[in-house]
């Protein structure tokens, strides 16, 4: 249901940022004003409530009726994935950004982005540094010097595998539009559950021309105890090590990618994930994780 538009008013922008909202009524007032306040004026924000239970809906509502360029969207608890998806869905722009509906943004971030993909269009994927905040601590995720840098997909494939530059997360990053619909990877592949930045950024990034990174710290990423990351592990967070595991194999023994990545090695976002498993195998003793490859991990 889409509310505050009218259906017949089509508005075609440049950019489309997409903020799934769940029970986020301490932030979200911040996180949208820090969109609203951007210098770079031309985008639309889509605002995607996935089932609250608290007065986030009644913030997006307020927020949508006083800008045209707010669309709220509202669907039954589906998760942070379906949402993203229904955003992509809806959304008119040619280049799409998330947001985390409990972080914000420098005033300049659309700007210093968006100048920089709209000069090189060739350019498909465009990360972001960022700064980590955890209660008053501040934690500044700036991989480099250089201002900017830009580089291939095949070059990129590597900075994820050796983690240096490229983030797992969907947030930050921006993307043009069409990535998403390659191979209609968006209906047929895109998973349904917690962990889906990690495969989704793995099957954008192959289809990508160019690669940028830029190294000014413009997102802030808020982490707490209700953050999505930082929950309590249960049964449904092992589909992340699912999706971890599942991705193609196929792709590093291409022909463009083998002499890159033939010396595989699991990333450490993947590594880092069996330890806080195997600590708690005693809760998921019938669980068993099988990927593509024929690779069977019984916990």
């Amino acid at each position: 249901m889409l509310v505050g538009l009218d259906d017949n008013i089509k508005r075609k922008t440049i950019l489309s940022v997409i903020v799934p909202v769940y029970n986020s009524e301490k932030y979200l007032d911040e996180c949208i004003k820090a969109i609203k306040n951007q210098t770079f004026e031309d985008w639309e924000l889509i605002l995607v409530d996935d089932g609250s239970t608290d007065k986030s809906v009644n913030i997006c509502k307020m927020f949508s009726a006083s800008d045209c360029r707010i669309k709220f969207f509202c669907q039954n608890h589906a998760g942070a994935s379906a949402a993203r998806v229904k955003g992509i869905e809806n959304s008119t722009g040619e280049y799409i950004t998330f947001v985390d509906s409990d972080d914000w943004l420098e005033q300049t971030m659309l700007d210093e982005v968006m100048s920089v993909m709209l000069i090189d269009k060739n350019i498909d994927i465009m990360v972001c540094s960022y700064s980590r905040h955890n209660g008053i601590v501040q934690e500044v995720m700036c991989y480099e010097e250089k201002k900017i840098k830009i580089d291939s997909a095949i070059n990129a494939l590597e900075l994820i595998f050796e983690e240096k530059e490229f983030t797992w997360s969907l947030w930050g990053n921006f993307y043009k539009k069409n990535l998403f619909y390659c191979n209609d990877f968006i209906h047929d592949w895109w998973p349904p559950t917690y962990g889906d930045d990690t495969y989704v950024n793995w099957h954008v990034v192959k289809n990508a021309r160019k690669v940028a990174f830029i190294y000014s710290a413009l997102y802030h990423y808020r982490v707490h105890r209700g953050s999505l990351m930082h929950k309590k592990i249960d049964k449904s967070r092992l589909i992340y090590f699912d999706i971890s595991l599942n991705i193609d194999i196929n792709l590093l023994f291409s022909a463009s990618l083998s002499e890159k990545l033939s010396d595989f090695t699991v990333p450490k976002s993947i590594v880092n994930t069996i330890p806080v498993i195997t600590t708690n195998k005693n809760k998921f003793s019938n669980i068993i994780v099988e990927n593509k490859c024929g690779l069977v991990i019984n916990l």
